[in-house]
């Protein structure tokens, strides 16, 4: 890896960026407002659904599913959510948390992501 390996850094361009500012402080500024409120909303549902606490300003939900693993463990889970058409995040994958998912509420239109939601709730017997 070098000396360097492990700390690149990553942003988007520069030209990027200043056009994105500028269409964020024209119409974007509203659309930005409604999709906030929107998503807000979604994500305060589906923690609703799953009987977790609402998220304080994050795109995710993160879970922790140690009492609804069996034998297979979290792989096991993640393969019933796959069965199902729904996918999730492993805990693992974000640090120690072996018995966490993550799910994405911003990821899909917000009656996509409830309807995942529902097929979470129901794998997870809630």
């Amino acid at each position: 890896m070098g000396l360097h390996g492990p700390h690149r850094f990553y942003s988007a361009p520069t030209v990027a960026q200043l056009a994105g500012e500028r269409v964020l402080r024209g119409p974007g500024e509203a659309w930005v407002a409604m999709a906030s409120a929107q998503y807000r909303d979604t994500g305060t549902k589906a923690a609703a659904r799953l009987g977790i606490p609402p998220p304080e300003g994050s795109t995710f939900l993160f879970l922790d599913v140690s009492a609804h693993l069996d034998e297979q463990g979290l792989p096991g889970l993640l393969e019933r959510c796959v069965e199902h058409n729904l996918l999730v995040s492993p805990g693992p994958s974000f640090g120690p948390f072996p018995h966490h998912i993550r799910l994405c509420f911003t990821c899909s239109p917000p009656d996509v992501v409830l309807r995942g939601v529902e097929v979470l709730a129901r794998i997870l017997g809630r």
